[in-house]
């Protein structure tokens, strides 16, 4: 009777190991082949997440992800999101990875000199702007004030910068974050040099934003915010044609005119003196140290020499000589 018992028990027992080793082996494929996306949404239950990386073959047997889930006390810390799993990996490895969290990062990158609507057809065209949001997002004092932003519009304060952001985000996530790392890169010296200057960060920000539009060469920055600021102190209007073309906004063709130049707008420099009511683009760290701390000069003028650089001049006539010679 008792060699029957064994007998039966060792049976058991041998299916139960071989239950064990069926649903707990590994999927087919290699850690090194591409791996495999996977979704998970909120509110799926194990099961449901099990029989998903099933059907994507990342595991063997949804019944052995359950088992091992439970086993380390994770079977409701699961977390949704978009996973990029590697095939052929231990069921444990798998695991570990959705109960960490350790989803898909997408990219949305700000480039200096962006303006704010550029940015707001950036995040539609990504995807990141289902309801159409941005457009009124950045031209929304609520938003603006709820964000700390000094102004009645986010243009100047989107930081251009690479930011990463999980499956799920929205524009006002993303909008959000470029806000929050404008304030970590105006820092302490910043307010500090601001306060010297006798300016407002809005001040700062709207000259540093004609500034990233006037050139993309870093040493000229310093040279071109003296230019402007020694403009500024004596009454004489800015000029900038960047400013001219943010006020035409859609209209702007590629052809700047004199009819342009002459047509009056608040961001008009050439009609208005002083600066505009606001930044005309979304300024770097650089276009900002620029304004705060110049270069030392008289120069008020400037122009290109269409090779990426500019000649600068303390008088009108001097200016008219480099404009015969480079632009005419």
């Amino acid at each position: 009777m008792l060699t029957v018992l064994l007998l039966i028990c060792a049976t058991v027992l041998a299916a139960a190991v071989g239950f064990l080793l069926f649903v707990l082996r590994e999927a087919p494929g290699e850690p090194g082949d591409p791996p495999v996306t996977v979704i998970i949404e909120r509110g799926w239950g194990l099961t449901r997440i099990a029989r998903t990386l099933e059907d994507a073959e990342v595991i063997a047997d949804y019944r052995g992800f359950i088992l091992v889930a439970k086993q380390y006390g994770v079977a409701n810390r699961l977390r949704a999101g978009e996973y990029a799993i590697s095939r052929g990996l231990p069921l444990r490895d798998v695991l570990d990875q959705i109960a960490n969290g350790r989803t898909v990062l997408h990219r949305f990158t700000v480039l200096p000199g962006e303006t704010a609507f550029t940015v707001a057809a950036k995040l539609q065209r990504a995807g990141l702007d289902e309801k159409n949001a941005a457009d009124n997002l950045v031209t929304d004092p609520v938003f603006c004030k709820r964000l700390g932003v000094p102004a009645r519009r986010l243009e100047g304060y989107l930081y251009p910068e690479t930011y990463t952001y999980q499956r799920g985000a929205n524009a006002n996530e993303l909008l959000t974050m470029m806000v929050e790392q404008f304030f970590k890169v105006w820092n302490e010296k910043f307010a500090a040099r601001t306060l010297e200057q006798k300016m407002t960060v809005h001040d700062v920000v709207t000259l540093a934003s004609i500034v990233e539009k006037e050139t993309a060469y870093d040493p000229e920055r310093p040279k071109i915010a003296r230019a402007f600021l020694n403009r500024l102190r004596i009454g004489m209007r800015l000029q900038a044609d960047p400013t001219v073309i943010y006020s035409l906004g859609r209209h702007f063709n590629g052809n700047l005119s004199h009819a342009h130049l002459r047509q009056d707008h608040p961001y008009n420099t050439y009609t208005r003196k002083g600066l505009p009511p606001g930044p005309i683009a979304n300024p770097g760290a650089e276009s900002m140290e620029a304004v705060l701390w110049p270069a030392e000069g008289k120069w008020k003028y400037f122009v290109s020499t269409n090779r990426g650089h500019h000649v600068f001049s303390e008088t009108y006539k001097q200016h008219v000589n480099a404009v015969n010679k480079y632009q005419r």
